[in-house]
């Protein structure tokens, strides 16, 4: 049942949000940044390994392969220190290591700080980045959903606000055994997760980066530029396989269809929403279609809010066909 008091709540929230977009445009600068002080990080695509030890030198660059996967890990920074590169060379077998503090140590999903990002060099260079790191009760490495896609198109770039993919890792996380009480077994529970980064649920937190010609990527941090990041729902059933058609799912989270109603995507290549329907404020009813090529693994699910464009986030695996 509709209340009064939720109709109130809807109609205030989205006044509220406008004025907060409203606000957030007006704060940009012309290349997409907030204007004021800031730490820049340059990535830098190689087409050579270095060789030099980089290790505890100054600098606001790190070196990664121009094509293939570099790891840049993460360190926490010490109470008094902020933003520092401890390692820059992120073409050995090591990694390049990169010092920043806690963004959202509480998961508020606000961030005291944000991250700002642009590719640039040569036009048609692409690279993707993805935050993860190493679950301690499997041993096993845990990859957000949310992935950062760069390519470098032609004419001026912008820098686009990417706290949430670099900041978080979105991802089901192992929770315990299930019924069974024994670990690693096939029905142990994972609950889909925001986890900040440096947050004890995961621990050896870093970027991954694989790249496919992008000579220069830059990073930005404002430090005192809050970022609200989106709040996860509930998917049920986690999974579905290749080619099934009208599977019906169960998406829930706190006031996801508040006011008219909610639109579903999924990153996954290959599925299909075919219907939503709005059960109660807090559950979507949504029936997709998996084509028989659809991408396979996790990947995140999309829910925004009609009214004010709040997001949400969730995963769906899509698996093989039997």
């Amino acid at each position: 049942m509709i209340s009064r008091t939720h109709i109130a709540a809807a109609a205030a929230m989205a006044t509220v949000m406008l004025a907060l977009m409203a606000g957030a445009d007006q704060s940009l600068t012309g290349n997409g940044c907030p204007s004021g002080a800031h730490y820049n990080l340059n990535i830098i695509g190689v087409a050579n390994p270095k060789t030099a030890d980089m290790t505890d030198t100054s600098g606001h660059s790190i070196f990664v392969p121009l094509e293939g996967n570099a790891k840049i890990n993460l360190a926490l920074a010490p109470e008094g220190e902020s933003f520092a590169v401890l390692d820059r060379n992120g073409t050995d077998g090591n990694g390049a290591k990169f010092q920043l503090p806690a963004a959202d140590p509480l998961n508020t999903g606000t961030t005291s700080y944000s991250v700002f990002a642009r590719p640039l060099g040569k036009p048609n260079g692409k690279a993707k980045m993805t935050t993860g790191a190493i679950d301690p009760l499997t041993g096993e490495e845990v990859y957000s959903v949310c992935v950062l896609n760069l390519e470098r198109t032609k004419g001026p770039q912008k820098f686009e606000n990417v706290s949430k993919e670099l900041l978080y890792i979105y991802a089901y996380v192992y929770a315990g055994p299930g019924l069974d009480g024994i670990p690693g077994t096939a029905d142990d529970v994972y609950t889909f997760q925001r986890v900040p980064l440096f947050d004890a649920a995961l621990q050896d937190y870093f970027w991954s980066y694989d790249n496919a010609g992008l000579k220069l990527l830059q990073l930005r941090f404002y430090e005192g530029v809050a970022t609200t990041v989106p709040d996860v729902v509930t998917i049920s059933p986690t999974a579905g396989l290749q080619g099934t058609v009208g599977l019906v799912l169960t998406i829930t989270g706190t006031d996801i269809a508040l006011g008219t109603g909610a639109t579903v995507t999924f990153a996954n290549a290959g599925i299909t929403v075919t219907s939503i329907t709005r059960v109660d404020y807090n559950t979507l009813s949504v029936t997709i279609d998996i084509a028989a090529d659809a991408a396979l693994g996790v990947g995140s699910v999309t829910v925004t809010r009609t009214d004010d464009g709040k997001t949400f986030l969730g995963g769906f695996e899509v698996l093989p066909a039997l």
